[in-house]
């Protein structure tokens, strides 16, 4: 079982990308709403479950622990498989989805990707009450970018935004926008700067 890798963005595609991770190249494959975010040459940390059947053996990764999870309970419902799964939590927030289980919303479950009215029924029977709410409230929010001190700084910047005004989405995201910035060593107050003047043209 590969739990995590953690390695430098190599090459991104449609529906893969491809970390090195020691001269190795490894090809994941992930959500359209997280492949996106990732940029060659960027240290990136991803949640991986690795997949085997008979036919393919295939590695599966996500930025945050909540979603690589989610991922796996939605494997266990009938007539969803991995490619299912993937494009379900790539179309929407991932807590969006739980919440709509739990509500038995139906309507918003048949408007998802793949997702017809016995398929959403199935969700709300086999999932509802299993799903751990606090796990995918607490990673909705993509992790802040992994590499040598990149944690501490970036959390330092997250942290002057919220105190700023700005909600943790909104600062975690223009925060993985300046990867490149933050990994040259760039000082915290020019950092911040470019952050405001990111934020203000949104």
């Amino acid at each position: 079982m590969i739990a995590h890798i953690r390695g430098v963005v190599d090459a991104v595609y449609d529906e893969y990308a491809v970390v090195d991770v020691g001269g190795v190249g490894y090809q994941v494959f992930g959500p359209r709403s997280s492949l996106p975010k990732l940029r060659v040459g960027d240290a990136v940390k991803l949640h991986t479950h690795y997949h085997v059947r008979e036919d393919a053996v295939a590695l599966y990764g996500f930025l945050n622990a909540a979603e690589r999870d989610l991922f796996v309970q939605l494997q266990s419902v009938s007539g969803i498989g991995p490619k299912g799964a993937l494009a379900l939590i790539g179309a929407t927030d991932i807590l969006a989805l739980c919440r709509a289980i739990e509500a038995e919303n139906i309507k918003f479950l048949v408007s998802l990707p793949g997702i017809g009215q016995k398929t959403a029924g199935r969700l709300v029977l086999e999932l509802k009450g299993k799903l751990d709410m606090a796990g995918q409230r607490a990673g909705a929010e993509t992790e802040p970018p992994s590499g040598p001190n990149l944690g501490s700084v970036a959390s330092d910047v997250i942290a002057a935004l919220l105190a700023l005004g700005y909600n943790e989405k909104e600062a975690r995201g223009v925060v993985r926008d300046l990867t490149g910035e933050i990994e040259q060593g760039s000082p915290l107050e020019s950092l911040l700067r470019m952050c405001l003047q990111r934020l203000n043209r949104i």
